[in-house]
């Protein structure tokens, strides 16, 4: 429209089928015949654009975990700071694809969670996820190996399942305090 781009960043794909993120300078010209042809720059920056989601994510690590240490300081219930802590990953905006999460901490039963805080979870999973076995379901597993577990999708290990239930996936992340 205005007969020229600079610093325009574009996914591209090579003759070979490679793809690359690019930095697109050009300006559109016509010849004597009104043909339009374009003389700029394409220049790969796919390594940049890798190192700058890198820092990103790094400094979203770091001012979520600074947001989380400020408010263990100040004299709150563990409730307001389950319930901060969850505000403050639900905002990473890399991690939290579907604005819903939760919390779950082990109490008077050692071998079951409990959900303490959650956002937007549907109906259905309130009701059969407020407590959770240890090796029930990925949360359980998770809780059950103390290992973080990824899972992109609804699959065989997603044993909580109900009508129209959406495709989603999960990060499970068990902390353990000092002394287990």
């Amino acid at each position: 429209e205005q007969g020229y781009v600079k610093d325009e960043e574009i996914e591209l794909i090579t003759l070979k089928g490679r793809r690359f993120w690019a930095s697109i300078t050009a300006v559109a010209h016509r010849n004597e015949k009104g043909e339009t042809f374009f003389d700029g720059v394409i220049e790969d920056i796919s390594e940049m654009k890798l190192s700058r989601e890198r820092l990103k994510r790094n400094y979203d690590i770091q001012s979520a975990l600074a947001s989380i240490m400020s408010v263990s300081f100040e004299k709150v219930s563990l409730q307001e700071i389950l319930e901060h802590i969850l505000n403050v990953v639900m905002r990473i905006s890399w991690l939290s694809l579907e604005s819903r999460a939760g919390i779950f901490l082990v109490e008077d039963n050692p071998r079951v969670l409990v959900l303490k805080t959650q956002k937007n979870f549907p109906a259905p999973v309130l009701a059969t996820c407020k407590l959770v076995p240890f090796g029930k379901c990925i949360c359980g597993e998770a809780a059950q190996s103390g290992e973080i577990i990824f899972s992109d999708r609804i699959d065989a290990r997603h044993e909580t399942v109900y009508s129209n239930i959406s495709n989603h996936g999960h990060y499970c992340v068990p902390l353990k305090l000092t002394g287990g």
